[in-house]
Formats: C-alpha cells, structure tokens, sequence
C-alpha cells in the first residue's frame, strides 16, 4: 500500500494533514504544520514514540506492532500562512470528528 497520499514533491510550507491508521483506512489524527512535511513525517520518528500516555503515539505504536511500517499521511488542507493553518486546522477536526475517532489531545479534553 502507497505510505504517502500526495506528491512529495509540490507540498506547501504551510499544511494541515492528516494520520491514517492503515488498519482500517481512518483518519486518527489531524495536525498542522508550518514547516511543509518535516513536522508530519516526525510523528513516526522514536523519540517522539517515546512519550507515552498520547492516545496518537500509542496508535502509532499499535499500527507498528501490527507489522506497519507507519500510518499512512494525507495533506488535508494547504494554507497561505501559520495563522491560517490553526484555523483550517479546527475546522478539519470538526468536520472528523463527526465520522473518526481522533486521538487529538485538545479535542479529547473539549469531550
């Protein structure tokens, strides 16, 4: 199965994104970043896993055990600025939220 769903190559700087359990082809989890693909690509680094009691690095972790390599990515949304990016950013965690179980730690608080 394709790891990434868009083209590397013509990603913009600004970007919200989304992490897809392969398992069951469901967004898990909906960031932003204002750094293009470098902030995405980290969640799946070790020692980000190392912080324990996030519900997404657990999933992660889950997918990985599983036999996974990674979740798989998708760029929701590309922005014109940071600012823009928190703000497409809870727009796209209501829209989910309504159909996906998302492990986003500011939406689970909100709960």
């Amino acid at each position: 199965m394709k790891k990434y769903l868009y083209n590397p190559e013509d990603i913009d700087k600004y970007i919200v994104y989304g992490l897809i359990d392969p398992r069951d082809c469901k967004v898990f989890y909906i960031g932003k970043s204002c750094s293009g693909i470098k902030q995405m690509l980290r969640h799946n680094q070790p020692h980000s896993l190392k912080r324990r009691g996030k519900l997404k690095n657990e999933r992660i972790l889950d997918i990985i055990q599983d036999g996974h390599e990674s979740p798989l990515y998708i760029i929701l949304a590309k922005c014109k600025s940071c600012k823009d990016t928190v703000r497409k950013e809870r727009a796209i965690i209501r829209k989910y939220s309504k159909t996906h179980k998302l492990t986003n730690t500011a939406y689970n608080r909100s709960k």
